[in-house]
């Protein structure tokens, strides 16, 4: 599996059973790093948990960052919390109405479901400031973020490498990283 919904028998990090306390909670996604996100419901509310294992906790913090500054724009998940531990690192946001884009309702209505998310997109670009956004995605900055994470005392590439790269080292992944095409 690349990314989707877990089984639902997945293991439920400590910190993610020790932030839902004794609220209901159920895995609705995992990415291909070992990320996993649970929704809970206690009698008040809805939020979410995610959580990334050691080793990309910099990735939390950077989405955390990015949904504060789009919320002075747009609706987007209030971030309720963030940390980490030896473990991992996890965010809590509170929910938003609607449903997941991959529910049964909408995987049997697909046209519905990418029609809403485009314009959902559209909206989203035509809210945010682009000309202020003080975020990049420019390869020669996503290059450095990895090089700032491949320190002598970071994890292997195994723990921030697609599936496909991880038999790499860390001079190997840079290497491979730097090679862009023109």
């Amino acid at each position: 599996m690349i990314s989707g919904v877990p089984p639902a028998d997945v293991c439920v990090p400590e910190a993610v059973r020790r932030l839902a306390g004794a609220a209901s909670m159920h895995p609705v996604w995992m990415n291909e790093f070992g990320g996993l996100t649970f929704e809970v419901k206690d009698e008040c509310a809805s939020h979410f948990i995610k959580w990334f294992p050691a080793g990309q906790s910099h990735a939390l913090r950077d989405e955390a960052a990015r949904l504060a500054w789009a919320a002075r724009f747009t609706p987007v998940p209030t971030v309720l919390g963030h940390g980490e531990d030896t473990a991992g690192a996890w965010m809590v946001t509170a929910a938003l109405p609607g449903d997941n884009a991959v529910c049964d309702r909408w995987k049997a209505d697909p046209r519905t479901a990418v029609t809403a998310i485009g314009q959902g997109l559209r909206a989203l670009h035509d809210r945010l400031p682009v000309e202020d956004c003080p975020f990049t995605w420019a390869a020669e900055d996503r290059i450095a973020a990895v090089r700032q994470h491949a320190r002598p005392a970071s994890p292997a590439p195994r723990s921030w490498t697609p599936p496909g790269h991880q038999v790499l080292d860390i001079r190997e992944t840079l290497a491979l990283l730097e090679d862009l095409p023109p």
